[in-house]
């Protein structure tokens, strides 16, 4: 293969890697909004059947998500032991529900990767998670929030939980308060 057929390849290469990275953001941003509407629609349903007495048939009764009803229930994670390392980020951001640090992040894919006898060390997950976390920041695919309490790093999480530039309340971190004396 000449060096013009070489050049070629890697340019319908990289403009496939593109295509298919642009349709992972769609794809993702699509399943959010589906949660956020079957959330929002058991929402609904749960308060307006607040004081009615409604007779529901055992063959369809109401459908709710005990896990999104309540965050402060033990939610089940769905890690991807055989997924890329954005599926992994995904999956650790979808299960916390709020947004979260990549050192965060870290712990709990290194216990994941331990689980699953991984040979990964923690420096390894690190460096892997930092890097993709940035690269699909870049690509929209995750939502970057920088604390206003002058906190070191950033916090990513879904670009479904932002109203234009501000992270709606519901996501914010459960920021650590430093002793001012």
């Amino acid at each position: 293969m000449n060096s013009a057929d070489k050049l070629r390849v890697f340019q319908e290469a990289k403009k496939e890697l593109e295509r298919l990275h642009e349709e992972d953001k769609k794809a993702f941003i699509q399943q959010q909004k589906r949660t956020q509407e079957i959330n929002e629609a058991n929402a609904v349903i749960a308060f307006l059947s607040k004081g009615l007495e409604l007779i529901e048939s055992p063959e369809q009764p109401v459908q709710t998500n005990p896990i999104e009803a309540n965050r402060e229930e033990i939610r089940e994670f769905n890690y991807p032991p055989d997924g890329t390392w954005q599926d992994k980020i995904k999956a650790v951001v979808k299960y916390m529900g709020k947004v979260i640090k990549i050192s965060d992040m870290v712990d709990i894919m290194a216990l994941e990767e331990n689980k699953i006898g991984s040979k990964h060390t923690t420096e390894q997950i690190s460096g892997v998670i930092s890097n993709n976390t940035s690269k699909m920041a870049k690509a929209g695919i995750l939502g970057v929030y920088k604390s206003p309490n002058k906190e070191k790093g950033y916090y990513y999480g879904s670009p479904l939980w932002w109203e234009g530039k501000e992270l709606k309340d519901e996501y914010l971190p459960e920021t650590k308060i430093k002793s001012l004396w």
